[in-house]
């Protein structure tokens, strides 16, 4: 058994529903109907005693069906008075965890996992380690996917719905991007972390393309939802992608999106025109030459991400500075690296 939550026409609904298997698929089916909010179900006697209504037992039992009375408790237990919910959860902690073992070979192991969904395996990846990157996915074992066997489509996703709750607004956009794997359509490494820094009409077209896609697959329908309706459990992720922005990162990540769009929008001179000496370069970078023989890649690096955030020209820098100061670091850079003998020749 699962609560539900249905929001329709501005008006919330609660359902206690059961996933079954009917033939090879998991479905889902409605128990009871709460009327009211769930926490008017409750009764309390004491301090920290309470119970469940008797109309909600009623209502669940109505066709014969005979219920676990503790599942049907846990499900009101996020709706108790908190000093309430705190003690019973001491006292239940680990009770619940040894009913849910399997038992089986590895291949039935395998077979089941295998009928995991990719969207679903991405979203449980994120929520549980919020990790941008989930090149790594693959290496889970088994175990951490254990909350995705034996669930209908509808509970899989009040599950989702409860765990999304926890997603602060500005993260909205990152974590849709991360479940579309939407840096599959974009090469270069950037998109692995940085989606801010990409073509953003672009995005916005494989999103759309990705979540039309997904929307059709028959898997992410619901029962008694008609076939040319937008899917009903993924129409959230249209409002957190299309209606959110991105977090304000931190100055080094916010210059490196910086650079890329504005080597994205315009082409620079090619490198033979307007070139520069060495001595050029030294003077560029605000250095003698003595310093730049002690000074390590690294430390050239920082200083010409120090000197293109002043002079970048979306803080204010003239265009042709910014190109001047980009040929005198690749020459110092060159340099760094080329031979012992080439570091020092004078230009």
């Amino acid at each position: 058994m699962y609560l539900a939550v249905e929001r329709i026409a501005g008006r919330t609904r609660y359902y206690i529903r059961e996933s079954y298997r009917e033939n090879e698929a998991w479905k889902s089916r409605d128990l009871f109907c709460l009327e009211r909010h769930p926490s008017t179900y409750i009764t309390y006697m004491g301090e920290y005693g309470y119970y469940l209504n008797e109309e909600v037992e009623c209502g669940v039992r109505s066709d014969g069906r005979e219920i676990d009375a503790h599942e049907l408790d846990r499900l009101f237990r996020p709706f108790l008075r908190p000093g309430v919910r705190d003690r019973v959860e001491r006292f239940d902690r680990g009770a619940s965890g040894a009913s849910r073992k399997r038992r089986g070979s590895p291949s039935e192991y395998s077979e089941l996992y295998r009928g995991i969904h990719t969207f679903d395996r991405r979203r449980i990846h994120y929520l549980r380690l919020g990790r941008m990157d989930q090149g790594k996915i693959c290496l889970q074992t088994h175990r951490f996917f254990n909350h995705l066997l034996d669930k209908s489509r509808d509970e899989l996703e009040q599950m989702f719905l409860e765990m999304e709750s926890f997603l602060r607004p500005r993260e909205y956009k990152s974590y849709v991007y991360v479940i579309f794997d939407l840096q599959r359509h974009f090469p270069h490494l950037m998109s692995r972390f940085f989606p801010a820094s990409l073509d953003q009409e672009r995005l916005d077209e494989v999103f759309l393309e990705d979540f039309c896609a997904l929307s059709a697959n028959k898997a992410y329908r619901s029962e008694h939802a008609p076939e040319d309706a937008l899917n009903r459990y993924l129409k959230r992720y249209l409002i957190m992608f299309l209606d959110h922005d991105y977090p304000s990162n931190n100055l080094e990540q916010e210059f490196i999106r910086a650079f890329i769009e504005n080597r994205r929008l315009f082409n620079p001179p090619p490198p033979s025109a307007g070139s520069v000496t060495v001595r050029e370069a030294f003077e560029t970078m605000g250095i003698g030459e003595q310093e730049f023989v002690s000074m390590s890649v690294e430390a050239l690096t920082k200083l010409y991400r120090r000197k293109a955030h002043e002079r970048h020209p979306d803080k204010g820098g003239g265009h042709d500075d910014f190109v001047k100061l980009e040929k005198s670091y690749r020459i110092l850079l060159e340099r760094k690296k080329a031979p012992r003998q080439r570091r020092f020749r004078r230009g």
